[in-house]
């Protein structure tokens, strides 16, 4: 036959056995001595050669040894994979049939953060305060409200946005969604130049760069309101998030894509049961 064979027929494993067994050929059965192997040490080939305290074989046959020892179990759906790291974040829980924690979620824009200071956006929570620390250091706060009255001037160092251009000033109600004003901390901001007037220090980008003065979307400039754009909206008009989660089920809440999550604890996809 031209066919090459690939596996002994039962006549050659019967005759090989028999064979086995009758003679026990001691050039088979004998295992030599490590001493007597006449070949360079070689890692992986499973003899401890000279120069090697181990040799456990291949890489691959090490994982299939594992492999059959701890057969691969997922974590029980609900058992908590990413922790909360801050108030706007959310705990992410395992689905009972993957390796891999679900994407990280946050809470839904708008909920109070930092003792009622903020509120959150899109994962954090930004507040004028800690807006300051960022720009001067840690001893920084902000200034008193009469600094924000700059905004309204409608100059480099005080105003709300910009169209082509030009300083938009502030209208009043918008004045905490302007140009940041602190007190304290180091002389000069982490980025862009210095200007100050009496209490109130800001800063104002160089060579016509995106200012990073200007207080941060999502920021809370009243009760319910936060910056959008340099004014000062409703949140809810903005993130459409009141009562969200009472249309999620089970102990499932609303992130900051309207989507519901799980609380921690509760198992994914219903969230009615706890882990």
């Amino acid at each position: 036959s031209s066919i090459v064979p690939k596996e002994f027929s039962s006549c050659s494993l019967q005759s090989f056995e028999k064979y086995m067994l009758s003679d026990m050929p001691k050039c088979l059965t004998n295992i030599p001595e490590v001493s007597s192997i006449v070949a360079p040490s070689s890692c992986g080939n499973g003899f401890v050669e000279e120069g090697e305290e181990c040799d456990c074989g291949t890489p691959e046959s090490i994982m299939l040894s594992l492999a059959l020892l701890f057969p691969l179990q997922f974590k029980e759906s609900g058992a908590v994979c990413r922790a909360v790291k801050h108030d706007c974040d959310l705990a992410e829980m395992c689905t009972g049939f993957s390796a891999n924690c679900p994407a990280d979620r946050f809470r839904v824009n708008g909920y109070p953060c930092n003792y009622g200071e903020g509120y959150c956006y899109m994962g954090s929570c930004p507040t004028r305060e800690n807006q300051c620390k960022a720009a001067f250091g840690p001893h920084a706060t902000v200034s008193a409200d009469s600094c924000y009255r700059m905004n309204e001037r409608g100059v480099y160092y005080g105003y709300c946005r910009k169209e082509k251009g030009s300083h938009v000033p502030c209208k009043k109600k918008d004045i905490m969604c302007g140009k940041l004003f602190c007190t304290g901390g180091k002389e000069m901001p982490e980025d862009g130049s210095l200007v100050s007037f009496e209490s109130c220090k800001a800063s104002f980008p160089r060579n016509g760069e995106a200012d990073p003065g200007m207080i941060l979307d999502g920021t809370k400039c009243g009760d319910g309101m936060v910056c959008i754009k340099g004014q000062c909206v409703y949140a809810e008009d903005v993130f459409r998030s009141t009562n969200c989660s009472a249309k999620c089920p089970g102990h499932a809440v609303c992130d900051h894509e309207l989507q519901c999550q799980c609380e921690e604890g509760w198992a994914p996809p219903t969230c009615g049961s706890s882990s």
